[in-house]
């Protein structure tokens, strides 16, 4: 049971560990995200592509941007988040361990445990790999929404984009899966070759 409410507390400080960024960590600027955002309209952009519920019509405001959107949506699906915004976020979420690695460390259930009791008292994962884990998915998350708003998008650049993306072979099985979804929500709305459909 302690393992499971440690898991929980993992799980939970990296979840608001997004929404505590604008104290710990440097705002992302448009530049940060990627250099192509810098030309458009970078709020809207960066507020889709890390939104959490998306309930706030993020989607559309990007959609609303039209082509001026691709490039700098094209760019983040080639490669995910940029050098800095992955900087910035190994820099949190080793914050993120260290306070839950504090916190484990002062659970009063652990001072004075026998060896064998003291399981829940240890990370089961060590630092590098819970960074990897989540900054891959921050990537994968970036990778996943371009290709989602490039096929809402639509148009021949948009078309070239995803299919590019496609014979990529990006190895992530989730990534893959997301972005032939939106290669084939586009394919529908504009035919086989990415020309538009005449209704």
């Amino acid at each position: 049971m302690k393992a499971i409410t440690c898991l929980l507390f993992a799980l939970m400080l990296a979840a608001c560990g997004r929404e505590n960024a604008q104290t710990t960590v440097p705002s992302v600027t448009a530049r940060e995200a990627s250099p192509e955002l810098a030309a458009t309209s970078s709020d809207k952009i960066l507020a889709w592509l890390e939104c959490e519920e998306c309930i706030d019509g993020e989607l559309k405001a990007v959609v609303g941007l039209g082509q001026d959107a691709v490039p700098a949506l094209a760019e983040t699906l080639r490669n995910g988040t940029s050098s800095e915004r992955r900087a910035s976020y190994e820099r949190q979420l080793a914050k993120s361990y260290d306070d839950l690695r504090n916190y484990v460390q002062r659970d009063p259930n652990c001072k004075g445990a026998r060896e064998h009791e003291r399981n829940h008292c240890r990370l089961s994962v060590r630092q590098d790999e819970y960074i990897t884990r989540y900054r891959d998915n921050l990537d994968a998350l970036y990778k996943v929404r371009s290709a989602r708003a490039l096929a809402e998008i639509g148009g021949g650049e948009a078309f070239k984009h995803l299919q590019e993306a496609v014979n990529k072979r990006e190895p992530r099985a989730d990534v893959r899966d997301a972005i032939a979804t939106s290669l084939e929500e586009l394919r529908k709305k504009q035919g086989p070759q990415g020309i538009p459909v005449r209704g």
